[in-house]
This record gives C-alpha cells, structure tokens and sequence, in this order.
C-alpha cells in the first residue's frame, strides 16, 4: 500500500514538472530526481536534489519536500522521512490557486507593487477542483507519515497520521489490522479490538478475525479467543496452523475435552501432519491415560520414523514391554535400539539378555559410554561372571560411576570367599 501510494505521489508532481525552467533550456533537478527514485537509483536522485536551489522564489517547496520525503523512505532514513513529509503537508496547505493565464503572467509574482507603499489588494480565489487535489495530495502525505512514524516505532503517532489520511486510512482491509496493531503496541487493546471490528463490519476481511483471536488469546481471554477462532475457521477454511492454536488455546483454558476434539478432527482432516498426534498424546499423559497416548505415539511414528524412539520410550513407560521391544526392532540408529533394549532387560531383570548384547555394544562404538559399560559390568556381576564384571569395571573412570564399581568390587570379593552371601 505505502508503495503505492509512494509512486502516486511522484506521478503527481512529475505532472507539475515542465516549468519555465525547462523552457529556458534550464535543468530541472526536481524531474530528473523523481525518475531516479522511480527507478531506484537512489545516490543519483539525492545528487540532483542537492543541486535544486531552496532559495529560488519559483521553487514549489510541496513537490520538493515530498520527494525528499519519499527519497528518505525509500532509504529507510525514517527520521527525515518524518520531517520532510511534514514540511509537504504544510507547504501543500499554503498553495494558492493560480489561474492559467495568472500564471502565464511572469510579471505578476508579489502582492505588493515595485516602489509603492500601498498594498494592492488580490482577491483570493477558490477552485474546487484545486481543492480537492490539495486534499488528495495532504492525504496521502499523511498516509505516508503514518508509515514513517511506524517504522520508528512511534505508534501513537501513526494512527493520528492514519486518522487524518482520509480514505487512504480507510479504504482497505489490511488498515484497519494496521491501525489495530499500533494500538495494541501502546497497550491501547479496546482500540484495537474495536479497529478489528470496525474493519470486519466493513470489509468482512477474515484476517482480521485472526488477528483478533491472537489478541484475545494473549489477554488469556480463552473463551473469547476460542469462539473467534471457531467463526476464523467456519469462515477461512480448514488450515492446519488455526486447528493447532485453537487446540492450544484450548489447552490453556483447561478445556481439555475440548482440545482433544478438534486435534482429533485436525487429525483426520490432516493426517500427514504429526503435530496433531503428539499435541494428542500430550493431553492424554496430562490426563493419566499414559496407554492411549502411547497408542496415539506409535500411530504418529507411522507417519514421521523419527518418533519411533519416542513410540518405544512410552510404551516402556506404561511397561508393555513386549509390545515396544516389537517398535524397537524398528528403530534404525543402532544405537538408540541397543540403549532401550538395555533399559528394558535392565527393569525386568533380565542380566542375561543384557550380557547378551556385548558384542552388538562394542560393533557400535558404545565402549566410551561409560554409563553403558557399567550397566553391562553390573550385569555380569548379577549372573555370577565376576571375571568379566572387573574387566569392565576397570574401564570406569566416571567419579559417581567409580564409586558405584567400588562397592560391586567388593561385593564380588564377598561372594568370592563365601559364595553363599550372594545366592
């Protein structure tokens, strides 16, 4: 829209451009800079403004301080964006209107006679049309104030500029999401609630109702905030990001039975995003059903193999032990399935399945692992095979993990002068 609006400005003032400058074969600096920035060629454009003399009685100071205006915004010189485009605006409210053949009239350019001391009286005439492009043209200078202030992050004063750009604050959509965003930044929420609406009365934008849910979300306005979306979403489409912050927002405000309907819905209208399955599991943990959201887990890792793990991990958790050493043949980094099958056979008891797996421990590289080593040297120890529990206790080195090998040191020393002590 600033773009736009930009452009529009330059096009007006190009129109102005031929004056009798150009007549006399003089340069005019003020065209060849407008086509400059038209261009982009933003360090030439600011060369020929550096050449317009301000001092010059002929120079049309409005064009003049809205092209440095634009110049400076186009370079994100937001500052002298601000006071430029403020000078335009009161420049362009003191233009008086000049008839053609007025102009025309070179010798006609004071109010005042050369070399008398009375005043001659000029009557000040009124062109509708000229006032209606004097006001065009403050307008749209006012919207582009508006985003200057923004950028500079004075929001307050945006919206004033916003406020006296006429239609040209008024006449999208997307300005009214503007207006309500800086009010919101200066924790003005009614204005911007009421901007949302007035806006959504107008233009029945959808986005706005977005907006405003986000709002009210953040003022933890729960209930609000969910029937907003809900009308958001009726209106919109089903989209996978509004059905995840609404469940979201639904979890917050503890409306837990809720949340899972629509991540249910979400889940079958979506059914290659996973993000439905673990925001489902979550709940169900959060509600001591650990079995469900373990099933809702493995039917997420058919769908993305990187939560398998996790699959494995929370079958563990509710000790189905059978069914996550079957997920667990499927997990592919060796490691990974090596560490859980550990820690299954480890909670079972099953020293001997442990054992077992040495030779697939050291194939993986996991003779570094210290906490592993233990395990296996504390397993070794449990079946009765001192000889390899202090092989592998002597590759500890970890302070807590030494101090833990000691006390199985001597315990196997016990066993070993009366074997009866440890059956």
């Amino acid at each position: 829209m600033i773009k736009k609006i930009l452009l529009v400005l330059m096009l007006m003032v190009c129109a102005n451009s031929a004056d009798e400058n150009t007549k006399k074969g003089e340069v005019d600096h003020m065209a060849i800079a407008i086509a400059m920035v038209y261009d982009g060629k933003y360090d030439t454009a600011k060369s020929e403004l550096d050449l317009v003399d301000i001092n010059s009685p002929e120079l049309d100071r409005a064009k003049y301080y809205t092209i440095k205006g634009t110049l400076a915004s186009k370079t994100n010189q937001h500052e002298q964006a601000v006071e430029n485009f403020i000078k335009a605006i009161d420049e362009t409210k003191k233009l008086v209107y000049v008839s053609p053949k007025e102009a025309q009239d070179k010798k006609r350019k004071y109010l005042f006679k050369i070399g008398s001391t009375s005043k001659v009286v000029q009557e000040i005439k009124i062109d509708p049309e000229f006032e209606r492009n004097r006001q065009i043209k403050i307008e749209r200078l006012y919207a582009n104030l508006s985003q200057s202030y923004y950028k500079l992050k004075e929001y307050k004063k945006s919206v004033e500029a916003l406020d006296l750009s006429g239609e040209n604050g008024r006449n999208k959509s997307g300005l009214f999401a503007f207006r309500a965003d800086c009010y919101w930044k200066v924790g003005e929420h009614s204005n911007a609630m009421e901007a949302l609406n007035y806006g959504y009365k107008k233009f029945s934008d959808v986005q706005l109702l977005k907006q405003k849910y986000f709002y009210l979300s953040e003022l933890k306005l729960y209930k609000a905030a969910v029937e907003t979306a809900k009308v958001y979403i009726d209106k919109a489409g089903k989209k996978e990001d509004d059905y995840l912050y609404l469940a979201q927002m639904l979890i917050q405000a503890k409306q837990t039975e809720d949340a899972i309907m629509i991540l249910e819905e979400g889940k079958m209208i979506f059914p290659s995003n996973p993000t439905f399955g673990l925001m489902l599991t979550n709940v169900y943990l959060k509600k001591e059903m650990p079995h469900t959201g373990a099933t809702i887990l493995e039917n997420t890792a058919n769908i993305d193999q990187k939560y398998l793990k996790d699959s494995v991990e929370a079958f563990r958790q509710v000790k189905d032990y059978s069914h996550a050493l079957y997920l667990n043949l499927h997990v592919v980094d060796q490691k990974d399935n090596i560490k859980q099958k550990i820690a299954m056979h480890l909670e079972r008891g099953e020293f001997e399945q442990i054992t077992g797996l040495k030779d697939a421990m050291m194939r993986n590289g996991m003779h570094d692992d210290e906490n592993m080593i233990y395990v296996l040297a504390y397993s070794y120890y449990m079946v009765g095979d001192y000889e390899n529990a202090e092989i592998y206790l002597q590759l500890i080195n970890d302070n807590d993990l030494f101090q833990k090998a000691t006390i199985i040191r001597k315990n196997i020393e016990k066993c070993k002068v009366n074997p009866r002590e440890c059956v």
